[in-house]
């Protein structure tokens, strides 16, 4: 027996699980508090209750930006200004590197109507006190001021680098779009055309031998302008595409009845094409878990369709309303049976579709070929 394992790592079933946490925020976050933490070890012993109140408030804003960047960055700013402005000086660890980087984050998550009005209070706030004491503003002043600025315009440099590309990827998308309609309309519509239309000739009259010999023209067709379809088309749409897990479950909405329709007619469509079989379902399910099984039936049945003959069975299961195991097994063509001997490679776009599914929702899907039958197993989660 020759068995294929495709395991898939399940994600983590938790309330905090869609939290998402940029890995470049996270970055900036551990940097800022590993220059923070090696100053504080130094001078904490000379802190008052007061100044080491306001470094653990420091200290706990910066790490929280990495949970709510754009909030905690306001809020660090603003305790920032209040603490520049102070008639009295605060000892506490160097805290401009946390100012700094909750100001880049502003510039580049905030409009700039937004972020620099954030960023100039930071730099007026640094010379407040300086002219209250009736001291003249130096040049480092002036500087250490601007800094405050220039992170802020350095965050607005991003967010426009990111606007950038973000419409040349949409410039490229419509393009790659444009070349797809063409092929349809000049290639594939042409073709299937030109099928339908010996198609018509053969109906019109069915006892003259030109019929008959129509249809390997027809056939050829139909099999050039299938695999153009799948080069040239299927093919650049699942290179570029994602599979979202919540797909599946965007309506919840009699999600068992649907499945049920749908075996109905996956069924009937393996019947037409002379397959022999059933397809069963046992256990009741959640709306959106039989909303994504609906679709994974759909594409096992169309791998049967394309790969297999003979007999095929498809069984269901659902242990509880939020697990499920699926068990596929067809014949194989005897032309298929060398290709699906060989260890199993996912270049067949709809499979690839299928475990990136499967992957999406915390699956394991595993393929097993022994003397002509296919067999996939499918277990959600694993």
């Amino acid at each position: 027996m020759r068995a294929q394992q495709l395991d898939l790592e399940a994600p983590m079933h938790r309330p905090w699980h869609r939290v998402s946490v940029r890995p470049s925020i996270l970055a900036g976050v551990c940097c800022c508090v590993a220059f923070y933490i090696t100053e504080w070890v130094i001078v904490w012993r000379a802190l008052s209750p007061i100044e080491t109140a306001i470094s653990w408030l420091f200290l706990l804003l910066t790490v929280a930006i990495a949970w709510k960047p754009i909030v905690f960055s306001v809020v660090l700013c603003a305790v920032s200004a209040i603490i520049f402005m102070l008639p009295v000086t605060v000892h506490m660890p160097t805290i401009f590197w946390g100012i700094w980087f909750a100001l880049g984050i502003l510039g580049a998550k905030l409009r700039p109507r937004l972020s620099i009005p954030i960023g100039a209070l930071i730099a007026v706030s640094t010379a407040i006190p300086i002219v209250f004491r009736g001291q003249p503003i130096t040049a480092n002043t002036m500087t250490f001021a601007c800094s405050f600025l220039l992170a802020t315009f350095a965050g607005m440099l991003l967010r426009r680098h990111r606007e950038y590309m973000r419409l040349k990827t949409i410039e490229q998308h419509q393009h790659e779009q444009i070349q797809l309609l063409s092929t349809l309309h000049d290639d594939v519509a042409r073709s299937l055309s030109y099928a339908l239309l010996l198609c018509r000739n053969a109906q019109r009259s069915p006892a003259e031998p030109a019929a008959q010999s129509a249809l390997p023209t027809i056939c050829a067709t139909l099999e050039e302008t299938l695999q153009m379809l799948r080069t040239r088309v299927i093919a650049p749409l699942s290179a570029s595409a994602t599979v979202d897990a919540y797909d599946d479950a965007q309506d919840s909405s009699n999600g068992y009845a649907k499945l049920c329709q749908n075996m109905l007619r996956q069924q009937r469509r393996l019947d037409a094409a002379q397959f022999t079989g059933a397809i069963t379902c046992t256990g009741e399910p959640e709306p959106q878990l039989a909303n994504a099984v609906s679709s994974i039936l759909t594409e096992l049945c169309n791998n049967m369709l394309k790969h297999g003959t003979g007999s095929y069975m498809v069984q269901i299961t659902f242990a509880n309303p939020t697990a499920v195991s699926i068990v596929a097994v067809n014949d194989i063509r005897a032309d298929e049976h060398d290709e699906t001997s060989q260890s199993f490679q996912p270049t067949h776009h709809g499979m690839a579709m299928l475990k990136a599914r499967v992957e999406a929702l915390g699956g394991t899907i595993a393929m097993e070929n022994e003397d002509g039958t296919w067999m996939t197993t499918i277990i959600i989660p694993d």
